[in-house]
């Protein structure tokens, strides 16, 4: 789409670029904490029974329950599993669930940068938007993942109810109507136009209520054309479940006052951002736990750190190559993927141990442990590589 089709957008129509003041990764968890110890009472404790096989509709039956508290402290357990969960299972449960939520149910379309409710009448009837709005809060608040993944329209219907962000294509889901309006922006003149809109395939205008006569359309309609068609489908046709994921989500643990008093934070949270974790910044998570400078364990200690630093750097390079992500590696620590808007309530540990066989993890104590045996490094990312494929569900490494 041309940049002078955008930029005349704003002559005909109330839209602009929102400025979001950024926030700081310390500042948003010093909000979020306050939060969170004003709207969960930690010293109660609200017990959900689940299994991975069927984490979203166990997840919702849970939820549903009359007798269910978000406002209590979440203790999660994976069916058949052995942890007890102080902080690692709630965050795999919430990573997991949202997962599934957005990418597995019928609820939401789109790109991963770019998600939108999906048109759905018996999810409206159902309530489901709304207890999808209610499992976004419960995990922003209780220390899960946040979505990060609505396109800047949807997350400005959610936080301030209006639209407020710049037209952007591929907020369309539909494909098809992505080529068609594709072709509208690269028309040069009115008989191009007119010739485009003359075709059976683009009656769709209609439904979206752009009724003028082809006749009557001129090349410089094109702005209005667009914004249009880009509002019927990222909002008004999708204005119901919009507005009950917002109910669900302002209703649930008081963010509807959150929404009030930081607002930005909000929509940071919702919006798709490209934040990439990268070995470095991996690194710096992680408080290494030495022994006595000078000892003969120091010394290992020294050589395991280094075979790990060289291990992220290759999981960053190339990732086919290790078979693991960095993701991966701070899901098998911590639970998550990324540090989750309510931060951590320690710091990252790596902690050494005797000559067990591979390397373990807590995501409750946020620790990973190495076997304090001298390896080479083609040992040591063999070793690393099967504990961390080889951790699905607690308790079994």
């Amino acid at each position: 789409v041309t940049s002078e089709i955008f930029t005349n957008l704003s002559v005909f129509f109330v839209i602009r670029t929102t400025s979001i003041p950024v926030l700081s990764n310390h500042e948003m968890e010093r909000i979020l904490q306050q939060h969170f110890s004003r709207v969960v009472t930690k010293e109660a404790v609200q017990r959900i029974n689940v299994r991975r096989s069927y984490l979203l509709q166990d997840a919702t039956r849970q939820f549903s329950r009359p007798s269910f508290d978000v406002s209590k402290l979440l203790k999660v357990c994976f069916i058949g599993e052995s942890a007890v969960d102080d902080g690692g299972p709630r965050r795999e449960f919430f990573r997991l669930l949202l997962h599934e939520l957005f990418s597995a149910s019928d609820l939401f379309a789109g790109y991963p940068e770019s998600t939108l409710p999906q048109h759905n009448v018996m999810a409206i009837a159902q309530s489901q938007f709304c207890m999808a709005g209610k499992i976004i809060a419960a995990s922003i608040v209780q220390g899960g993942p946040a979505p990060a993944c609505f396109s800047p329209a949807a997350a400005d219907m959610l936080v301030h109810n209006e639209v407020r962000s710049n037209v952007q294509l591929t907020d369309i889901v539909d494909a098809e109507v992505q080529i068609k309006m594709q072709r509208i922006s690269n028309a040069t003149s009115t008989d191009e136009l007119q010739s485009i809109l003359r075709s059976d395939d683009f009656d769709f205008r209609f439904d979206c209520g752009f009724s003028k006569p082809t006749a009557s359309i001129k090349f410089e309609d094109i702005p209005l054309f667009m914004h249009t068609v880009w509002m019927h489908y990222t909002v008004y046709r999708v204005h119901g479940e919009l507005q009950q994921l917002r109910n669900g989500l302002l209703g649930t643990l008081h963010l509807e006052h959150l929404c009030e008093t930081h607002p930005n934070l909000l929509w940071s949270l919702l919006v798709a951002n490209k934040k990439c974790l990268t070995a470095a910044s991996l690194q710096e998570l992680f408080l290494v736990c030495y022994s006595t400078q000078g000892s003969n364990d120091r010394m290992a200690e020294e050589a395991i750190m280094m075979n790990f630093y060289d291990y992220l750097q290759d999981c960053e390079d190339n990732p086919e190559d290790t078979g693991v992500t960095l993701d991966d590696i701070m899901i098998f620590t911590t639970g998550v993927a990324h540090v989750p808007p309510l931060g951590f309530d320690k710091a990252l540990q790596i902690q050494f141990m005797g000559d067990e066989r591979l390397p373990q993890a807590s995501t409750c104590s946020l620790s990973l442990k190495f076997p304090r045996n001298r390896t080479g490094y083609n040992t040591f990312k063999e070793k690393l590589t099967l504990a961390i494929l080889g951790s699905v569900g607690f308790g079994n490494v």
